[in-house]
């Protein structure tokens, strides 16, 4: 099987919907914002897993889809940005066999917890302390194995924040050309990192990168700084890395309320989770860097516009 070096540069492009919170106006900046705060809980989902690929979500929003097979041990995922306010937050987990498999065979394919970290708590010796908030049950292997396994349950978040994110959003799932209309969106933003138009990417960006700025409490240098990584990022790379939106699937998240396109690329074997790839040329060992970048498009209620959500 041939190897591919993958940096997953998520240039995660637009929520298009702006951060609502409770101290939020116009006249406060977010580094006022988040000085009024007193408490700054960042969540986290820590799994492990072996013998399965793995699909977690929370609200329906992908938190983590490791679709790339091998042994997984105490990985950590930042989940606020699946959280858009404070409640009960529904997780799901769905685990499948690898690929040429049909069954799940390990003993324990997969572990998993809920907990955060307070970044308003001091840190000691051994770094902030754990508030776990949900474990999920152990698996009960049958003997012959498992070809498909789903697990839900909830949690209760307590956060100081509230956006929109895609909760304004309609279903996409009844629409019937809403394949051929993701695919135009693709190909335009493909387009436009092509052509180096990096103040329209900055303008689509902002939005979404306001309401993550919110959601892990940082502030607008911050959000600056993810502009400028942009552009520095859109200079050094050929545009002929850029590969065409094709082989793709189509896949919807949120209840339906976000769609994109993701891509299983046959030649490295590797999973990805946008279509929109930028390649390196090949090395002579067969490996390669790539960029992905995530595109999650929504409608909003009482209009026809397919934007960037997340």
């Amino acid at each position: 099987m041939k190897s591919i070096i993958i940096a997953l540069l998520v240039a995660t492009l637009s929520f298009s919907g702006y951060a609502q919170t409770k101290k939020n106006n116009m006249e406060t900046t977010l580094k006022e914002q988040m000085a009024s705060y007193t408490s700054k809980p960042i969540y986290y989902v820590e799994y492990s897993s072996s013998g399965c690929l793995v699909d977690i979500r929370i609200n329906d929003s992908s938190v983590q889809k490791d679709y790339n097979p091998g042994t997984v041990g105490g990985a950590v995922i930042t989940a606020n940005p699946a959280i858009l306010k404070s409640g009960k937050q529904r997780v799901t987990v769905r685990l499948i066999p690898y690929r040429g498999d049909t069954l799940i065979t390990e003993k324990e394919p997969f572990t998993m917890r809920i907990g955060y970290k307070d970044f308003m708590e001091p840190s000691g010796d051994e770094g902030r302390r754990w508030h776990w908030v949900m474990e999920m049950p152990p698996i009960v292997m049958p003997e012959e194995g498992l070809s498909y396994y789903e697990w839900s349950g909830e949690f209760e978040a307590k956060v100081p924040y509230q956006v929109v994110g895609w909760s304004d959003c309609i279903d996409l799932r009844e629409i019937p050309d809403i394949e051929q209309r993701v695919v135009a969106k693709f190909n335009e933003f493909r387009q436009l990192y092509i052509d180096g138009k990096y103040d329209e990417l900055k303008r689509l960006q902002h939005p979404k990168y306001y309401e993550l700025a919110v959601m892990l409490y940082e502030d607008e240098n911050d959000i600056e700084k993810k502009h400028m990584s942009d552009v520095a990022d859109g200079e050094s790379q050929d545009k002929s890395g850029y590969q065409p939106v094709e082989d793709y699937n189509l896949v919807f998240y949120a209840d339906g309320r976000l769609v994109t396109l993701e891509k299983y690329d046959k030649e490295f074997e590797y999973y990805h989770n946008s279509a929109l790839l930028w390649y390196a040329k090949k090395n002579e060992d067969g490996t390669a860097y790539a960029n992905s970048y995530l595109l999650q498009f929504g409608i909003r209620k009482g209009t026809n516009e397919l934007v960037l959500i997340q």
